[in-house]
């Protein structure tokens, strides 16, 4: 983060390393596989050579031109530590999936204690309901802990409603909210709870997928043949 500050490159800590300092008591309570960065759409080419420049490995022409038109992000290693993975972003959903706003999410950021910056409250919640929804709700316990500690901490929820809407993942957050409320309950507002009740898809899809674990939103959630089902039915406008 320094060195690209030093590049005039605005970055974003996403995910456990956001997590860690702002929702745990401690930040090493959170333990991350990797780092995720998120950068403005316009500076990956200047943040790709200024990592290179900190030691991070720059992917090849092709392996780039394929992250960049089949997701939204690139893994980079380091070449002096290998197991130190870096996951950079440019956006937070799939272009033509999801709507955020991206120059929103620099304007609402949050300082953390060391200085570098953080999605803000609200932003946070709805990128990690956004990240597990991409996962098709993976019963992993630490996806799920952290949405809960997330809907615990001060943030306006109402506002992650409306900014759901805008961001056209009304039934992503639904399913997390029914998610939730099965495996942490009491953990989500009330307020939340009579918007998941509104959401007809969500109820159908939970309906049709029974979960057959107390960690499971949907039953054979692993199953390919159901991802697409599910992935359908999460479009905004599925048709």
């Amino acid at each position: 983060t320094e060195a690209l500050a030093a590049a005039g490159i605005p970055s974003l800590l996403l995910k456990g390393a956001a997590l860690g300092p702002l929702v745990y008591p401690d930040p090493a309570l959170r333990p991350m596989t990797d780092i995720d960065l998120l950068i403005p759409y316009e500076a990956r080419s200047a943040a790709l050579e200024t990592l290179a420049r900190a030691g991070f490995e720059r992917p090849t022409p092709a392996l780039e031109a394929f992250w960049s038109e089949a997701y939204y992000n690139l893994p980079l290693a380091h070449q002096q530590f290998p197991a130190l993975m870096l996951e950079l972003h440019w956006s937070i959903a799939q272009a033509g999936r999801h709507a955020p706003d991206l120059d929103g999410l620099f304007q609402r950021a949050q300082v953390l204690p060391d200085g570098s910056r953080a999605l803000g409250a609200e932003d946070l919640l709805l990128h990690q309901t956004l990240h597990h929804s991409y996962h098709y709700f993976e019963p992993k316990l630490i996806w799920i802990y952290d949405l809960a500690l997330l809907h615990r901490s001060p943030h306006d929820a109402a506002t992650v409603i409306a900014r759901a809407k805008v961001w056209k993942m009304m039934v992503p957050l639904a399913l997390s909210i029914h998610h939730l409320d099965r495996v942490f309950p009491g953990s989500t507002q009330p307020i939340y709870r009579e918007f998941a009740a509104g959401i007809v898809r969500s109820r159908w899809l939970t309906r049709c997928f029974p979960a057959t674990s107390s960690l499971e939103l949907l039953g054979g959630w692993e199953r390919r043949s159901r991802q697409l089902v599910a992935g359908l039915l999460m479009l905004d406008r599925p048709a």
